[in-house]
């Protein structure tokens, strides 16, 4: 063979070589490729920088001064029936406490006065009985927050689950009565077990006068990868075959005055929600376009809410998310911006994410979802695992012959502060 025939011949077998290496690793997804496209994703956001966000999310922060000034964490209730009613003056869209709110709170003073009630049962007079129950009101912290919260009608609370390393083999079928805020309206809802959102076993929940007062409960689960480190947002957890949205979901729909049934699952597409469409990855999970690091999102001090301090202006019409953001609360997450990032800055930036339009499914293959104790870029040990393997394998089918969602009737529907500056968000 000459020199001439051998040119063109070995670069034809040179390029062939590569394109079957590279399906190979494609089609094997190793570990260490999985790990490499999670760093370079991590290395996004350290070339980008902080980027400019929306000033339609704020945030009410659990700060070391507000500790300072209130006192040690745990707040009483009554002191967050207090912050609800100021913020809740200032009309914001919707308020979103990321604080779990499961255990009844009975104060020393309240314990008094029903111990004192039990003793003079009869023996008082109506006029002392009369007394005893208005102190008894004024001691009850659960009652003061519940009217607070009643009286807002735009309050958001949190709800955790204990996650599942289960993955489905059949269609789950809804078991006994769902929890609130169950998802009611479904698209392609025969594939949930071939694209099954994570699946929770327990759940923790407000306390029923809380839960019956808000407007909306969502989850605040985070799924980190192997590594530790929250890129994704589970938008919904699957739990006795019910389907509940993250807190960061349910604050968007309150503050665009949408009804729970305008939140709708599209198995392995994605969530309608109201005049948006979220694509998801095949188990209902985004990436976070985190904005920057802490501080980035325009943040208030609890306390400064407490006083009144914090201008009308700067609340109303915006979707407030209240949250611990001081280190000795250790509510702080591994990001790919910063390894103390607030929880409560990751479900503002997912809001914001939701308002904006940033919406990025990432890849379905090597990035697969990751659970705690899995290899990088496996959600399970079983090689025939449809969540898994048949994203790998397709794309989820076309979205062709999606009806149109009903349009936004609250603080989204114009002239307020839920007009979109960028033309990729549909909340206008």
């Amino acid at each position: 063979m000459t020199g001439k025939s051998l040119g063109p011949a070995l670069i034809w077998a040179t390029a062939g070589g590569a394109i079957a290496l590279v399906a190979a690793l494609y089609l094997a997804a190793p570990a260490f490729l999985a790990t490499l496209e999670l760093k370079l994703y991590d290395q996004h956001f350290a070339l980008r920088g902080p980027r400019p966000v929306s000033d339609r999310v704020v945030i009410v922060a659990i700060d070391e001064p507000s500790l300072r000034k209130i006192g040690r964490w745990p707040w009483p209730r009554s002191v967050l029936a207090e912050l609800t009613r100021r913020l809740a003056a200032a009309e914001p869209a919707a308020v979103a406490f990321d604080i779990l709110l499961s255990e009844e709170e009975e104060s020393g003073e309240l314990r008094a006065i029903r111990r004192l009630q039990a003793a003079l049962r009869g023996a008082g007079g109506a006029a002392l009985e009369r007394d005893l129950a208005r102190q008894a009101r004024l001691a009850d912290h659960d009652a003061r927050l519940e009217e607070a919260i009643r009286a807002a009608d735009r309050v958001v609370l949190a709800m955790d689950f204990t996650l599942s390393y289960r993955i489905p083999d059949a269609p789950p079928l809804p078991t006994g009565s769902p929890d609130p805020s169950a998802l009611v309206a479904f698209r392609h809802y025969a594939d949930r077990a071939t694209y099954p959102p994570p699946v929770a076993e327990g759940v923790t929940l407000p306390i029923p006068r809380l839960r019956r007062a808000a407007r909306a409960l969502g989850h605040v689960n985070l799924l980190p990868d192997a590594d530790g480190t929250s890129r994704w947002e589970a938008l919904v957890f699957e739990r006795n075959g019910y389907y509940y949205p993250s807190i960061a979901l349910q604050a968007v729909r309150v503050a665009a005055g949408l009804a729970p049934t305008a939140i709708k699952l599209d198995f392995g597409r994605g969530l309608e929600v109201g005049p948006a469409f979220i694509p998801t990855d095949a188990r209902a999970r985004v990436l976070v376009d985190y904005a920057g690091p802490a501080g980035t999102f325009r943040s208030f001090p609890a306390a400064d809410g407490l006083a009144g301090a914090v201008p009308a202006e700067r609340i109303k019409e915006r979707i407030v998310f209240v949250g611990a953001t001081a280190q000795g609360t250790y509510d702080l997450r591994v990001t790919p911006v910063s390894p103390i990032l607030p929880g409560v800055e990751k479900h503002a930036n997912v809001a914001e994410n939701i308002l904006e339009g940033r919406h990025s499914r990432g890849r379905t293959g090597w990035s697969s979802p990751i659970w705690p104790g899995s290899s990088p870029g496996r959600s399970c040990s079983r090689s025939s695992c449809r969540a898994c393997g048949r994203s790998r394998a397709s794309a989820p089918p076309s979205r062709r012959g999606r009806s149109s969602s009903p349009r936004p009737t609250g603080p989204s529907a114009g002239g307020s502060g839920f007009r979109s500056s960028t033309r990729r968000s549909p909340w206008r």
